[in-house]
């Protein structure tokens, strides 16, 4: 009610069991030149289902606020009442539109009976006013007695009677002092696994990081909250909390279905899902090894390389059995064989040779596509070493499907209690976008629970990308990974809300449910929750200070850019040594000369280490006999 001079509009409501037809259910007050205005029809709650759908208010009025009076309420109208206060919506709209009162011919010593178990969750004021019927000594028909009862539900006297005063016109706490608080209202809440009522999460936000304590978001608001409201959360197991009288604050909420029912109680929309994490092991600066230098060319056009070499090679050798007639093993013709196959990579890197075993039918046609092909390949690779491709961070589920990486998520072992798994999830929602069949052969469903994360991205497996629910852990893998097991050398990413996106709420189901709601509003406007991630983050930053950080590009070449080339081209030299070997083998004089050679070595050892065996012998008999000798004397 306003206490301004000038009228405002109120609606007073009264509301009639199925006992009493008879009466009207809605009296309107709403403009002063109709002071009344009666509405007729009953309410039905037989079909909850079809008035959960109905698209329009069931009653129109802007009033400024709204008394509902219950008219002839007994113990058994109780279900009636429920269904009113919360399928109704204008019993939805705050403390101004919650005044009831209920009017009744219980016993005076049945009247807490009345009460309801949403008494204790509902921020509602309500009025009993008792009748209790007496005779008049005059033997006129009974009258009825009132006496008006206030619900205070904080008090140990929760039946406060009323005796209007002029001198008070408003309730105030004093006047609910003497009846003394009661001292075991308290919230249930899902808290964190590691919540503790005085640590120093409670105490500022200041004082984490410089003590190292990890706080959660979801803690630090349960104890803001708390503090602002002078109130004390209970941690509940499994699903507890949400039976307990006094209510309950749960912070991460999400439904498929929302009903009128739970609009009052929702609070602190936010946009959430999956996280993924993932690393580029592609540097081009690095990558001077073998796979490098044949990422020019498709696994194609190198088969297809591959495969002229050897047709030339056979061809060859076919020719030198044929003019031979000798399949054994001729040195001639190793010899041969390898002028050819020199010749022909000769060829490919645009080296003018001649050779008599070549014909130059094959060695024109050979020229003239190995210059398309190497003009391509060095177009290719120092464009690309000069300046390295800008790596693309994918930012959807599509992007990376489209790029051949793999997902790796946990899956729950088995679907029930409509829940669904994160496989069926991912399926539903990329059916939704219209983005075709989703990739099975993409995925990696992990089915047991998983706290290593970083054994399934390695160099072993660049191309696998980590999905998890978790921010706050997600973080903290991606750090773990980047900065200390791959020791700042490979830029990791991680893409927030990448899938699986869904609106979370903050639910209180409970008497204070509209102080919940100021709390958590005043919080987020004032930015604490993001002060809070924030803090978070740079707490593990702070702890990740003892890791290699980030690598910086160099301006300049150094050894570590270039070992694998010097690595490569190691083995190179090996490969010509031998061949070179091999050459010398393949003449028959040099033959010759290096088996009489080896033949000498082998006598000129042998002799050398038979004079050395003797000579050893002849000392150390010497030093037996000597020995013999003095222990004689």
């Amino acid at each position: 009610m306003s206490s301004k001079r000038y009228l405002v509009p109120v609606l007073l409501a009264i509301v009639l069991s199925e006992s009493s037809p008879s009466l009207p259910h809605l009296i309107h007050v709403n403009n002063p030149t109709n002071l009344i205005f009666t509405v007729n029809g009953r309410l039905n709650f037989s079909n909850l289902a079809n008035h959960e759908k109905k698209r329009v208010l069931d009653i129109k009025f802007y009033e400024a606020c709204t008394i509902t009076v219950f008219a002839k309420f007994a113990i058994e109208d109780n279900q009636f009442r429920a269904n009113y206060v919360f399928l109704m919506r204008e019993a939805h709209r705050g403390t101004k539109h919650s005044i009831f009162i209920l009017i009744s011919q219980v016993p005076n010593q049945h009247v807490m009976s009345i009460l309801y178990r949403f008494e204790y969750r509902l921020p509602l004021r309500l009025f009993v006013v008792d009748l209790k019927p007496y005779l008049n000594s005059s033997n006129l028909p009974y009258t009825l007695e009132m006496e008006w009862l206030f619900f205070c539900i904080f008090c140990k006297d929760e039946f406060i009677p009323i005796s209007y005063n002029v001198n008070i016109k408003v309730m105030t706490l004093r006047m609910f002092q003497v009846h003394q608080w009661r001292n075991d209202v308290s919230i249930a809440a899902i808290l964190p696994q590691k919540f503790k009522p005085n640590r120093i999460c409670g105490k500022g936000q200041y004082y984490i990081t410089s003590l190292r304590e990890n706080c959660n978001i979801d803690e630090m608001k349960y104890l803001a909250v708390g503090d602002i409201l002078n109130i004390t959360f209970l941690q509940f197991p499994d699903s507890d909390w949400a039976m307990y009288n006094w209510g309950y604050f749960h912070q991460d909420l999400m439904h498929s279905e929302y009903f009128y029912k739970d609009l009052n109680m929702l609070y602190s929309f936010r946009y959430e899902g999956h996280h993924a994490i993932y690393c580029n092991f592609n540097v081009w600066s690095e990558n001077s090894n073998l796979g490098m230098w044949m990422s020019p060319f498709t696994s194609l056009v190198w088969t297809s390389c591959a495969l002229i070499l050897v047709t030339l090679v056979i061809l060859r050798v076919l020719k030198d059995v044929v003019e031979c007639g000798n399949i054994a093993v001729n040195f001639e013709l190793i010899k041969n064989l390898g002028e050819v196959v020199f010749a022909i990579f000769a060829t490919f890197i645009k080296q003018a040779l001649n050779s008599k075993h070549l014909s130059k039918l094959v060695l024109v046609p050979l020229l003239f596509t190995s210059f398309m092909l190497l003009s391509q390949y060095e177009l290719f690779l120092t464009t690309n070493l000069v300046i390295p491709p800008r790596y693309e961070k994918y930012l959807t589920l599509r992007k990376v499907f489209a790029n051949d990486y793999i997902l790796v998520y946990a899956a729950q072992s088995q679907e029930g209690n409509d829940l669904l798994s994160i496989t069926s999830l991912l399926q539903q929602e990329y059916k939704q976008k219209s983005l075709g069949n989703f990739p099975h052969d993409k995925t990696i469903p992990i089915r047991h629970s998983w706290t290593n994360l970083s054994a399934y991205v390695t160099k072993h497996t660049p191309r696998n990308v980590v999905l998890h629910k978790s921010k706050d852990k997600a973080l903290h893998f991606f750090l773990h990974l980047q900065n200390r097991l791959l020791t700042g050398q490979y830029e990791c990413f991680r893409v927030y809300n990448i899938a699986l996106n869904y609106v979370w709420f903050a639910i209180a189901d409970t008497i204070l449910r509209v102080e919940i709601g100021q709390g958590i509003k005043c919080l987020e406007t004032g930015g604490f929750p993001h002060l809070w991630e924030q803090q978070l983050e740079h707490l593990s930053k702070v702890r990740t200070m003892k890791w290699p950080s980030m690598r910086v590009a160099s301006p300049y070449i150094s050894i570590n850019t270039l070992s694998p080339f010097f690595n490569a081209t190691g083995i190179i030299m090996v490969l010509l040594v031998v061949v070179y070997i091999a050459e010398l083998i393949s003449d028959e004089r040099t033959r010759c000369r290096l088996v009489d050679g080896v033949r000498d070595f082998v006598t000129f050892v042998t002799i050398s280490t038979s004079s050395a065996l003797v000579k050893l012998c002849i000392y150390l008999g010497c030093k037996k006999v000597r020995r013999k000798k003095f222990r004689r004397k």
